[in-house]
């Protein structure tokens, strides 16, 4: 499946990303945790967890996928992008900057930045094992770092991508 941008987008602002508009929602995405759960080896996704976002993604056409995890000091973007299937690397568009001297919410801080630059409209949630490196009341899905991304988890990050689509039809 490839994912192409929503037709209903319209309007382009002055130099921002040129696809801005066609974020519909963006997930900011942590791999330890999430993907790679705490007694993983280091820097080893686990199948059935990439294959449990990877469903999720199928099913939800409208998100594209920015890596917020630590590992994007690591590894370049082709790099975290190979990581998963063919098909879902053309979502993953982009991966946050760290930005240092960061104490409080650096993870929200970083996210609001790409946010600024890239997509300052787009709707936004996290998926991350570290639920306090974003401000209290953001919109986190929070992952049990032992136990990775779970049905759970993912049924929460559904109800809040098919609740914001919901609002966002009833303002058209």
């Amino acid at each position: 499946m490839v994912h192409s941008p929503n037709p209903n987008h319209t309007a382009l602002r002055v130099g921002a990303d040129p696809w801005a508009a066609f974020y519909d929602m963006i997930v900011f995405l942590d791999l330890d945790g999430v993907l790679r759960r705490e007694n993983a080896p280091k820097y080893r996704l686990e199948a059935p967890l990439v294959a449990r976002f990877e469903d999720l993604l199928y099913e939800l056409p409208e998100i594209e996928v920015v890596i917020s995890s630590t590992w994007r000091d690591t590894f370049g973007i082709q790099e975290l992008r190979g990581l998963f299937s063919a098909d879902v690397r053309l979502r993953i568009v982009a991966k946050t900057r760290t930005i240092p001297g960061l104490n409080e919410y650096p993870r929200q801080a970083e996210a609001e930045a790409w946010l600024r630059e890239h997509a300052p409209d787009a709707p936004w949630i996290a998926v991350d094992h570290r639920p306090d490196l974003w401000r209290p009341g953001a919109p986190v899905v929070a992952c049990d770092p032992s136990e990775g991304l779970t049905d759970t988890a993912c049924s929460r990050l559904r109800a809040h991508i098919r609740n914001r689509a919901r609002n966002r039809d009833l303002v058209k």
